[in-house]
């Protein structure tokens, strides 16, 4: 619960496989997924409702964990909650979400343990809300240097893209992470490719207010 009330989606499913109750209930009568509601955090809640969280389970008080995501106006959360089970796969790994977060031990473990390091998140279209990333442009996002070098080394696919063609070298150009932006080129990312728009790494870099040396970057690359 502690776990699910900060966001900690590679904890909770470490404990989860180890066998925590998904559906523990504290004092209060709240459970993990109730905790998620309220924080309004969508990979956790997709992470419980995969691990077989009982949906229509209710505080003491008589509040939902759909209620309580309602109540907050967290509209990714109660998407989830309400299209649970309709989903085998999850919107987003364990992966991903540590990777967006900068957690390199987390990484690196998930990695050891077998994580798809080129799986992509998926779009949740319904709510227009994007979660349609891989590990990489997560770690290019952030600009977690180290985590986007142990993704790199890990075998990530440093063009791969996401459903809107963009990959991780033009996320990276896109929030002017311009250390991440070199290394991906230095890794071979292919500094031509264009999105679903036609929108090139260079074009992106050229239109940001204040990102020269993201720009010079990405014209060396070409």
């Amino acid at each position: 619960m502690k776990a699910a009330s900060q966001g900690h989606i590679g904890c909770m499913d470490l404990l989860l496989k180890w066998g925590a109750d998904v559906n523990l209930t504290d004092k209060t009568g709240s459970s993990a997924l109730i905790y998620a509601g309220i924080y309004g955090d969508e990979w956790c809640v997709d992470l419980l409702r995969r691990y077989g969280a009982y949906i229509p389970d209710e505080d003491k008080a008589g509040w939902k964990a759909l209620e309580k995501a309602a109540g907050r106006g967290h509209r990714q959360c109660q998407f989830l909650i309400l299209t649970a089970g309709e989903q085998e796969s999850p919107v987003v790994s364990p992966l991903i979400s540590a990777a967006s977060k900068g957690q390199l031990d987390l990484v690196d473990h998930l990695l050891k343990s077998g994580a798809d390091v080129n799986a992509l998140g998926k779009p949740v279209d319904e709510i227009k809300f994007v979660l349609d990333t891989s590990s990489l442009m997560a770690a290019a996002i952030g600009g977690y240097l180290e985590c986007l070098k142990l993704l790199l080394k890990s075998g990530a696919d440093v063009n791969l893209r996401n459903t809107k063609g963009r990959s991780a070298l033009l996320h990276a150009v896109r929030y002017r992470k311009t250390e991440c932006a070199e290394i991906l080129l230095r890794s071979g990312a292919d500094v031509n490719q264009a999105d679903h728009v036609g929108t090139h790494a260079p074009d992106t870099g050229c239109c940001k207010p204040g990102c020269s040396r993201v720009r010079d970057t990405v014209q060396v690359g070409s």
